[in-house]
């Protein structure tokens, strides 16, 4: 019998961008609970609070050259406790990750099902703690 672990699925995503962030979201965490609006700020101004999540994200896509990781979950109808991260890297790349407890072999499921949907070979497989990483293309050097 296999054990349940703590399993993070890290998938290089491409150039930033909502519509990916929202694709990942909908595909394993539909009905997701949107983040609050002071979940990040912006970096010239930590006062600042933004009026939506849709705007808090948008903030991010669109200036270039600042990290930012958002992470969704879902408290009900969720067996695996999927969580759904999304970071964006310094140099404007997106790595989208999920974190579940669940089996290897249903965790290598995972990780193959986020490669096809985002349609590339470069992804990784942790147990607890992400992988480690400076940028987007740190992480294509490295799990390529």
């Amino acid at each position: 019998m296999e054990v349940r672990n703590e399993i993070v699925c890290q998938v290089f995503g491409g150039i930033k961008s909502k519509e990916t962030i929202d694709l990942v979201l909908k595909t394993f965490l539909n009905g997701y609970e949107e983040l609050n609006v002071d979940y990040a700020f912006k970096p010239e101004d930590e006062e600042y609070v933004f009026k939506t999540e849709q705007q808090m994200i948008n903030y991010f896509i669109e200036r270039t050259g600042i990290e930012q990781c958002f992470y969704w979950n879902k408290e009900t109808d969720n067996p695996e406790k999927i969580m759904v991260g999304a970071n964006i890297t310094r140099d404007d790349k997106l790595i989208m990750s999920l974190t579940m407890y669940v089996t290897d072999t249903v965790g290598k499921m995972y990780l193959n099902r986020l490669k096809q949907l985002l349609h590339t070979n470069v992804g990784v497989l942790t147990y607890t703690d992400p992988a480690e990483y400076e940028d987007g293309e740190d992480f294509i050097l490295k799990y390529a």
